[in-house]
């Protein structure tokens, strides 16, 4: 990218970001690619920017000019005796303070640096609350630079009568600020216990929502991408939600406000009525509505009465995912399939620069790996680190234009074992393809799932889990569409599994596996395991693991880190510190965890054979 263009688009976005007198808003601009017969597209969104665009979702939204740009700055006066101080009026307390030291100081000033070129609109000078208050500024003149040679007037007040003064003023762009004392009374000195200065010209942080994108049926998001510019000290991450669900008739009594039963209603889509239907009150007219906090409340000049009985027609937002900075090729976790979907950018700056987006890019298929997949477990509560064996039931809710359930694969906070794979409660064929290594399960179906009913799969798997909450959610996947799988959705009785007891020590089921092992190369039992559970540590620890020899000699670290509470799978491949194979026999390994009381040991033996 060239300079020229790199300031150009810089100043675009300052223009943007940093300047809410002129509001901008951003539009939807797509191009669909039909690259698969399966129908998966890549839906192009190019972020433009238009002044004179509607203010409805798409706009920018800026944090308050709340930012003290004075506050912890430097600042000088024309006062030799250092026990003015006038640092004190920028250190945030109005119990410290600069003063005149005579009731004859007419010209005395202060002068702030602010460090950096700003658009100011407001200076607040306030009284100190350690003197009386009849030592206030009597008169004063505010004047602002560029350069501090320069100064430009913004207020002047000869007769000041407020212990606290608030001086607003048109927009103006400087970095030094000058206080000067006009006037005083000839017998209170003048006391300044604070100096406050802000700008409109600038927000540390702002938001932008994008328009709602109808795809005009369900569909199956896949991967998210966006292009950006993001300077050093900035910062841009993205978020997302599809809608919830169409909630119909319910109905409540209203006097001047109602709290529906759900937040995050999608704009524009209620219907609000009398009991009976027959007659639809107007937005505005009738009533107005908090879309992000469910609330409805009537106008000065509603036609609905207190104490009325209205029904309300709505569709829901699923709440925003988890923010993320990662910008190529990820995939986010909303509720799928589903017909709407909204994403929200936050910027952040910390320093003058502004990050700038460009583009939103979202992969997705026309048809869904299936229509609704809802999941919950069972038990909801299990003994701590002890093997449990838990059933995950996924409710399938197909149709017809279903690619049908190659692959489930649930995520879970430790390893564990598929035990069994049932559907509506008949066996069925699967592949397990579980890695013992990885805190996941992943089950292929050869035969696919696909049917025109209800269904329940459910599988079973025993695993041991050592925090208090464990979460399992879950993703299906089709052959068809092998890169952009559908997650599943969580059931009303939810996916958490809570764990009750205590464990018994810190560290626990200290094991390798295999044992002995065989590290000669021939690819059966080259390597051994040694796993364990870390418990009752709720901040991160030193965790070692030490390999001797029977004389005591130190062979091998094998793992020296800091962690909390977890499980643990590390292997050895029979070698030493310097890289070479140690000689056949039995070693002592030792797992040793840091706790409040000392550390913590567990020292146990494997053999190596060849």
């Amino acid at each position: 990218m060239s300079t020229g263009l790199m300031k150009q688009k810089f100043l675009l976005g300052l223009i943007i970001l940093l300047i809410p007198v002129v509001s901008f808003s951003q539009v939807w601009r797509e191009s669909t690619i039909d690259s698969f017969k399966t129908g998966v597209g890549v839906d192009s969104i190019n972020v433009s920017f238009y002044s004179d665009a509607p203010q409805d979702d798409g706009s920018i939204f800026l944090s308050p000019a709340t930012e003290n740009f004075a506050l912890g700055k430097s600042a000088t006066d024309n006062d030799d005796d250092p026990q003015t101080n006038p640092a004190n009026v920028l250190d945030g307390k109005i119990t410290t303070f600069w003063y005149s030291k005579t009731p004859f100081r007419e010209g005395m000033w202060i002068t702030i640096d602010l460090e950096a070129t700003r658009t100011l609109e407001r200076i607040n000078i306030l009284g100190s609350t350690v003197e009386p208050q009849l030592k206030y500024i009597k008169g004063y003149s505010i004047d602002l630079s560029l350069n501090n040679s320069n100064w430009t007037r913004v207020a002047h007040n000869l007769d000041n009568k407020d212990y606290d003064v608030y001086e607003s003023f048109a927009p103006t762009t400087a970095r030094y600020v000058r206080i000067t004392i006009e006037k005083s009374d000839n017998v209170n000195w003048t006391f300044i216990g604070e100096v406050e200065v802000f700008g409109s010209g600038y927000a540390s942080s702002g938001t932008y929502i994008s328009q709602i994108k109808d795809f005009g049926k369900v569909v199956n998001f896949g991967h998210a991408a966006w292009d950006a510019l993001i300077p050093p000290e900035t910062q841009i991450m993205v978020q997302f939600r599809s809608d919830s669900t169409y909630v119909t008739g319910e109905t409540y009594t209203i006097q001047d406000t109602v709290q529906l039963n759900n937040k995050y209603i999608m704009a524009q889509t209620e219907q609000v009525t009398n009991s009976d239907g027959t007659v639809i009150y107007s937005r505005e007219l009738d009533y107005e509505i908090d879309y992000e906090q469910g609330q409805i409340v009537r106008t000065m000049l509603s036609t609905i009465l207190a104490g009325q009985e209205i029904k309300v027609n709505y569709h829901t937002w699923a709440i925003w995912t988890a923010p993320s900075e990662a910008a190529e090729g990820f995939l986010f976790q909303t509720l799928e399939p589903r017909r709407y979907l909204q994403y929200r950018v936050n910027f952040e700056t910390f320093s003058l620069e502004t990050p700038i987006f460009y583009e939103m890019s979202v992969e997705y298929s026309n048809q869904p790996v299936i229509h609704r997949a809802v999941a919950t477990v069972s038990p909801r509560e299990v003994p701590v680190l002890k093997p449990s064996t838990i059933s995950y039931l996924v409710e399938l809710i197909t149709s017809a234009d279903d690619l049908g359930i190659d692959t489930l694969k649930i995520d879970t906070p430790a390893s564990g074992e598929v035990l069994d794979v049932h559907l509506d409660g008949a066996a069925i064929n699967y592949t397990d393809l579980t890695d013992p290594k990885e805190s996941e399960l992943i089950i292929y179906f050869p035969s696919g799932i696909t049917s025109s009913q209800v269904s329940i799969l459910q599988v079973d798997f025993s695993i041991t889990l050592f925090e208090n909450e464990n979460f399992f959610p879950s993703l299906i996947a089709s052959a068809k569409t092998p890169t952009n799988p559908q997650f599943v959705e969580q059931g009303i009785d939810g996916w958490r599994v809570v764990t009750t007891g205590i464990p018994e020590s810190p560290l626990v089921s200290v094991m390798a596996k295999p044992n002995p092992m065989t590290p000669n190369g021939d690819n059966v039992c080259d390597f051994t395991e040694i796993s364990f559970f870390v418990a009752k540590i709720a901040t991160s620890r030193q965790v070692k693991i030490q390999i001797y020899n029977l004389n005591g000699d130190l062979v091998r670290n094998l793992l020296d880190v800091y962690s909390g509470a977890k499980d643990f799978m590390v292997a050895w491949n029979g070698k030493d510190n310097w890289g070479q194979l140690v000689l056949p026999g039995v070693y002592v390994y030792q797992v040793s965890v840091a706790t409040d009381s000392g550390e913590y040991v567990t020292t146990k033996t494997i053999t190596v054979v060849y």
